[in-house]
This record gives C-alpha cells, structure tokens and sequence, in this order.
C-alpha cells in the first residue's frame, strides 16, 4: 500500500497560493497610502515634546494622565505581508511533514520550495542563509565515497608514492 502525498500536496497547495498573493504584492505595489514625511516629522516631535514636558512637570497622578492612543489600524499590507508568511511557514511545515512520513521527495521538495519562495524577504533571507550553510556543511564533509564513488584503501591514502614501496 503506498502512502498518499496528501501532506506534500497541500504544501505545494498552500506555497502556491501564498506565492501568488506575494506576486501580486509586489506587482500592484503598496496599496496603503505611507503619509508624507513632514506628518511622520511633526507627529514625532509632538510626541517628544509631549513626554519632555510631562517629566519637567512631573505629573505623578494617574487620574490626569489622559489614556494612551489605540495603536493604529493595520493595514492591507501588514495583513498581505502576514498572510504570506504563514501560508509559506506552512507550507515548509507541510513539506517537512511530508518528508517524515516518507511522502515524495520531490513533491515534498516542490512544496518546500513553494513555501521558501513565498515567505517576505527578511525570513527567506535567513532560511535560504541556513540552507546554504547546510549544503555547505554536507559538501565539505569528508567522505571517500562521495569523491568518485569508490572507497579508497587505508594504505594508499597515507603514502603518497605506493610504488617505491616495492
């Protein structure tokens, strides 16, 4: 009885979606409006000096203290940039899963791949850093039989000349 790729299947599924929504993402360009930079400016000075003048009064009742602003709405993009992650996340997650329940390589790997490419910038920078320090690790392995797939006696590997032995 062969086991059905289903966990594989979904990553791939779900690496795909997510890297359709990053495409169009990054195709259609932000969708928020970014406020201008001298909003940003004035908002930040207010800000400073509002504390400043706070601590030169030390204000030590906690009934004239006016409540803390509500932080602000979060925006399609945060919510595109999340749901990209977590589709990607989950993705990988699928494909690792896979991978255990000794699914398809290859469709493991495709989902696997899917999932990485999917996932914002800053997180695929460190997941394909980690990757590539893998690969790197199991290159720079020694092994005789990864050379050129023969295994090499003990007695020819330490003496450079074996013919003046004889």
């Amino acid at each position: 009885m062969m086991n059905r790729p289903w966990a594989a299947g979904l990553g791939i599924a779900l690496g795909a979606v997510a890297l359709g929504i990053a495409a169009v993402h990054v195709a259609a360009g932000p969708f928020d409006r970014e406020p201008p930079l001298d909003e940003v400016v004035a908002e930040k000075a207010r800000s400073v000096y509002e504390a400043l003048r706070q601590q030169f009064a030390a204000e030590e009742s906690a009934a004239t203290e006016e409540p803390p602003k509500p932080p602000p709405p979060r925006g399609i993009d945060r919510l595109l940039h999340a749901t990209t992650a977590g589709l990607g996340a989950a993705a990988v997650a699928l494909a690792l899963a896979g991978f255990t329940r000794r699914e398809d390589s290859r469709a493991c790997g495709s989902a696997a791949v899917l999932g990485i490419a999917a996932m914002p910038w800053l997180n695929s920078v460190g997941v394909l850093a980690a990757a590539l320090i893998v690969s790197l690790a199991w290159r720079l392995l020694p092994s005789n039989e990864r050379r050129r797939g023969e295994r090499v006696p003990v007695d020819e590997r330490s003496d450079p000349d074996p013919q003046a032995r004889l």
